[in-house]
C-alpha cells in the first residue's frame, strides 16, 4: 500500500480562465454556462499597496463562486483517476488543489504502475490549466520500510522518483495526520496537544485579574478548545468507543473543571469531569454525535451503504434506525426533485426579457440585479449594460 499527496503550486492564483470555462461547459453540456463564467472571471480588480490591476488568471480564494469554479475544473480529472484500472486499486480524494491518492496492490510492480497511471492523469490536467506540480512538497507513506525501499529502487530512473524519495512515517493532509495502517492515534494525540495548549492559556486568563469570568471561559472552551479536539471527527469518530480515548477526554475535562469551579487539585478526576458535564457535553459524546450524524445523514450524489464496522459501532452506541437514515433530496436514478412552484432558472445571453414580465428577477454576473425591469439595485459596481456575454 502507498498513499501519496500531490501539491499544485499557487493553483488558485494561476489556474487558466479558459480551462475553467472549458471544464464547466463539458460537465454541464451547456455553452451558456461558459458565457456566464467568462463574464464572471474577467475584469476582477486586485488591490495591492493602493494600486490595482485586473486579474487575468486564477480565482479569489475568499469568494463564494470562485471555489466552486475551481472545484468544477477538477471534476473530470477526479473521474479519470477513479476510473483507472490495472494490477492495483486506487482511491482518490480531491479538495480544491490538494490531491491525495491511495494505491493498493499485491506487489511493487502494481504500486509503481498505479503511481505512474495517476501521474499520467494529473500532469496533463495541470498542463491544460497552466499549472505545475511541486515535487518538493510531495509526501508519501507506505505500509512498511521494505515497501519504501523497493519502491525507491523501482522508481529511481523514472520521472516520478520524487514520490519514493519523500517517504515519511506519517503525513499531515488537510489537518489530518495520516498513518499507513489507518490508526488515528497519531492525529488524536496531536489534536490533544493543541487542545492542552489552548486550555493552558485559558487557565492563565482565569487566574489573572482581567475580569475573565467563568462564563466567558466556558464559552472559549466550547468554541475553541472543543473544535480543536474534534477536528475531523466525522471520519475518526468511531475511535470514541475506545477506553483510552474516553480516559484522555476525562482527564482534560477534569483539568478545566477544577479551574472553572474552583475545585482543589486533589478533587477526583471523575468527579470534576462529571461536574463539567452539567454545563457542557463530554468531549467523547460530542465526537460520537458528529460521527453518527455524518454517517446517518451524509450528503452526496449517492447513498453509499454503511460498512459493517460502522454499523457495528453505531449499534453499539444505541442507534437502532440505521436502515431508516435520512434520504437525499437530490436527483437519483434519473428522478429529479421538483423546484418550488413557479420558479424557473434560465442562463441566457444577457438581454432583458421582451416583453418584460413583472414577475421576472434578472441577476447579472457582476452582482447587479434588475427587479421588475424598472428598479435596479447593485451592491458594488454600476448596473451593467446588457451585452452578449452577461447572463440573466
Amino acid at each position: 500500500m502507498v498513499t501519496t499527496t500531490f501539491d499544485v503550486s499557487s493553483a488558485f492564483d494561476k489556474i487558466s480562465f479558459g480551462h475553467i470555462i472549458d471544464e464547466v461547459v463539458a460537465i454541464t453540456e451547456n455553452p451558456a454556462w461558459g458565457c456566464l463564467l467568462n463574464s464572471y472571471l474577467h475584469g476582477h480588480q486586485i488591490f495591492l499597496d493602493n494600486r490595482h490591476t485586473f486579474r487575468t488568471a486564477g480565482v479569489a480564494q475568499g469568494g463564494v463562486l470562485a471555489p466552486i469554479c475551481f472545484a468544477a475544473a477538477t471534476w473530470r480529472m477526479g473521474d479519470r483517476l477513479q476510473a483507472l484500472t490495472g494490477p492495483y486499486r486506487i482511491r482518490v480524494a480531491i479538495y480544491a488543489d490538494d490531491i491525495c491518492a491511495k494505491i493498493i496492490a499485491n506487489g511493487i510492480l502494481g504500486l509503481s504502475q498505479g503511481l505512474k497511471d495517476a501521474v499520467s492523469v494529473i500532469k496533463p490536467w495541470t498542463d491544460r490549466a497552466d499549472l505545475h506540480l511541486d515535487p518538493s512538497k510531495n509526501e508519501t507513506i507506505t505500509d512498511s520500510e521494505i515497501t519504501s525501499a523497493l519502491l525507491k529502487d523501482h522508481l529511481e530512473d523514472t520521472d516520478i522518483h520524487y514520490i519514493a524519495e519523500n517517504t515519511k512515517p506519517c503525513i499531515k493532509w488537510l489537518g489530518l495526520w495520516l498513518t499507513p495502517h489507518n490508526n488515528w492515534r497519531t492525529h488524536i494525540d496531536y489534536a490533544f496537544g493543541k487542545g492542552k495548549r489552548a486550555l493552558s492559556m485559558l487557565r492563565r486568563l482565569l487566574v489573572k485579574d482581567w475580569d475573565f469570568s467563568p462564563k466567558l471561559a466556558l464559552l472559549a472552551w466550547k468554541t475553541h478548545v472543543i473544535p480543536t479536539l474534534l477536528y475531523g471527527s466525522e471520519i475518526w469518530g468511531g475511535t470514541a468507543s475506545r477506553k483510552w480515548y474516553i480516559e484522555k477526554c476525562t482527564k482534560l475535562e477534569a483539568v478545566f473543571a477544577r479551574k472553572l469551579f474552583g475545585l482543589p487539585r486533589s478533587a477526583p478526576t471523575d468527579l470534576a469531569s462529571r461536574m463539567l458535564a452539567t454545563v457542557c457535553e463530554p468531549i467523547w459524546v460530542q465526537a460520537r454525535l458528529r460521527f453518527a450524524c455524518y454517517k446517518l445523514h451524509k450528503v452526496g450524489s449517492t447513498q453509499a451503504p454503511l460498512s459493517d464496522n460502522t454499523r457495528k459501532i453505531l449499534e453499539g452506541w444505541g442507534v437502532d434506525s440505521i436502515d431508516d437514515r435520512e434520504t437525499l433530496c437530490t436527483p437519483v436514478d434519473g428522478i429529479s426533485v421538483s423546484p418550488p412552484t413557479g420558479v424557473v432558472f434560465n442562463v441566457e445571453n444577457g438581454e432583458p426579457p421582451n416583453p418584460p414580465k413583472r414577475s421576472t428577477l434578472c441577476f447579472y454576473s457582476d452582482g447587479s440585479v434588475m427587479l421588475h425591469m424598472d428598479t435596479k439595485a447593485n451592491p458594488s459596481t454600476p448596473a451593467p449594460t446588457p451585452t452578449s456575454h452577461n447572463a440573466s
